[in-house]
């Protein structure tokens, strides 16, 4: 009998990532300038909220959720991102072993981020013996502590180049520090938590994921 496959998940959260030229850059570009984006991205009201999200709910639900999982959860930030948040961050990596911060202004650091991971977790002999998958999660965004244990058995059973969209759940308006207005919400192909399937190809070590 076959025997069951190591399952490794990694997680990114852009963390109000600036990159000039990308396609969230060329979307804005159309109605702002570079510097009216920076200070709409980098509005401390805005960044302070993030925050507090990102590390009083969203991190204790994916410590609590990956328990006995392979994971890792990387974080993206441009190098202009003010420095107290930066500071901050790198102070919840050392609170949480699987945290991972990366910052970088250039594009290709941050698509490799990913695969980067994947090499460093799973040695080479072992990836043809792992099934692999990566998912996204803005910095407002929070998944269930159930999330893992929903997503596990489709990295296990489905092929590479699936993604797998989890579409009920809830949705909370935050202002002022606090939330407010919960209630169950229905989304088909939601993005939070949207999860990518993958495989190295044996011959190459290449990723292959959906695109």
């Amino acid at each position: 009998m076959e025997s069951k496959k190591r399952v490794c998940i990694v997680g990114v959260t852009r963390f109000s990532l600036l990159l000039p030229g990308a396609a969230q850059w060329n979307l804005s570009a159309q109605t702002e300038t570079l510097e009216s984006y920076r200070e709409r991205l980098y509005d401390p009201e805005r960044l302070d909220a993030r925050l507090k999200i990102f590390t009083q709910l969203s991190l204790p639900q994916l410590a609590e959720g990956s328990r006995g999982t392979d994971y890792r959860h990387i974080v993206q930030h441009s190098s202009s991102l003010p420095s107290h948040y930066q500071v901050r961050l790198r102070e919840l990596s050392q609170q949480y072993d699987f945290l991972e911060i990366v910052c970088s202004d250039e594009k290709h650091v941050h698509d490799q981020s990913v695969s980067a991971a994947f090499r460093e977790i799973v040695p080479e002999q072992d990836r043809k013996y792992t099934s692999f998958a990566w998912f996204r999660l803005d910095d407002d965004d929070i998944v269930s502590d159930r999330y893992f244990d929903r997503i596990v058995p489709y990295v296990e059973s489905e092929p590479p180049g699936r993604v797998v969209s989890l579409g009920l759940g809830y949705s909370m308006i935050y202002s002022n520090g606090q939330l407010w207005d919960l209630r169950r919400d229905y989304r088909p192909k939601n993005s939070i938590g949207q999860l990518y399937i993958c495989a190295f190809d044996e011959s190459s070590d290449r990723l292959i994921e959906p695109p």
